[in-house]
């Protein structure tokens, strides 16, 4: 072909074919134009003059415009297809979203409602246990009330008794004392009449005065005696059954206080109200004598038949009891039910001993 050209390579002076790419295309383009000006029939007059390039070219352009207006529909179409996809998948990712929102909003809202009902339940927990304390409370206090109540009304009736039978003793001794005045009177004057000595009208004064003074005064020692009488002929016995069983209990118990309250009991002083029936020093005895102002602290000198406390355990509460036998030469000598080897002994301590406690001390 015409457009081929041959040159030359100067350094080496070897001939090289030089391809013209554009000379060709344009050469097949034209023999393209003028096949397809054969072949075509001419429907016009104007088309049979037309030369082939020129038909070629309103071909391409007749096809081109066709395939623009096709590829602009299709890209309308299409578009819009596209454009409506688009806007339907952004509505879904707005409904997703929104649903996801709605349940993480739910789920935060249940989250909410269950710790607001776990505080709830919580509060109303703290509540109940607060109100059962209280409860107990309330009712501990009221039993302890009751209690307390019950027991000043005992000692009360207690004291009240004694305090009748005390004057009824009064009244009969003082009957008695009277009826012996009247006697020894009587027989003073009768002495008198008989023309006795002024010494046997004397004597029978005195006799008189005497009488009187023992009625009016009694026997405050030999009182306390009659109870260290009765608690030296318990000593040696082992185990207390007898004194715990008398009390009421079913089973051993620390017997020190049964073992007092019976030695109370067989003077009848249980009966008259002298000596408070109990079992526990601290709760008991200590608090009877010590309401009743019949109470003395450690140093005192105790006398026979008082009722001596010990604290064992130096922490200000009784924890034994005993019966004071005597007290010479600042050494107290006692008589104690369950003492060492849970036996009834004798025992004695220095009137100021840290162990005692104190002394309740019976209006015998």
């Amino acid at each position: 072909m015409q457009d081929i050209k041959i040159r030359e390579k100067q350094e080496s002076k070897t001939p090289i074919k030089i391809v013209d790419r554009k000379s060709i295309y344009k050469e097949k383009l034209k023999e393209n134009f003028y096949n397809t000006k054969q072949k075509l029939n001419y429907n016009t007059k104007e088309d049979a003059e037309n030369s082939p390039n020129e038909y070629g070219i309103d071909k391409i352009e007749e096809k081109t415009k066709i395939a623009f207006n096709k590829g602009i529909n299709n890209f309308n179409r299409y578009g819009k297809k596209s454009v409506k996809t688009t806007k339907q998948n952004i509505q879904k990712a707005n409904q997703k979203i929104k649903q996801k929102i709605e349940k993480n909003t739910i789920k935060t809202a249940n989250l909410t409602v269950k710790n607001t009902i776990k505080s709830t339940n919580k509060t109303i927990k703290t509540a109940r246990q607060t109100g059962k304390v209280a409860y107990k409370t309330t009712k501990q206090t009221a039993k302890a009330t009751v209690k307390t109540t019950k027991k000043a009304y005992q000692i009360t009736k207690t004291t009240t008794k004694a305090t009748i039978k005390g004057i009824k003793v009064g009244v009969k001794t003082t009957t008695k004392a009277i009826k012996a005045t009247v006697t020894a009177t009587k027989a003073l004057v009768s002495a008198i009449l008989a023309g006795g000595s002024i010494a046997v009208v004397i004597l029978l004064i005195i006799c008189i005065i005497g009488m009187a003074c023992a009625m009016f005064i009694g026997d405050d020692t030999g009182a306390g005696n009659r109870i260290v009488t009765i608690a030296l002929k318990e000593v040696g016995n082992v185990g207390g059954e007898k004194y715990w069983s008398w009390y009421g209990f079913s089973f051993h118990v620390e017997w020190c206080a049964c073992f007092v309250s019976w030695c109370a009991n067989e003077c009848g002083y249980i009966e008259s109200g002298t000596i408070p029936k109990f079992a526990s020093c601290k709760n008991e005895g200590v608090p009877y004598f010590k309401e009743n102002g019949l109470w003395q602290e450690r140093g005192y000198v105790a006398k026979p038949g008082d009722i001596i406390f010990f604290d064992w355990e130096q922490d200000g509460l009784a924890d034994h009891v005993g019966i004071v036998q005597k007290t010479e030469n600042d050494t107290v000598y006692t008589i104690e039910g369950n003492s060492s080897g849970d036996t009834c002994r004798q025992k004695e301590y220095n009137i100021n001993s840290n162990v005692i406690y104190g002394y309740g001390t019976p209006m015998y």
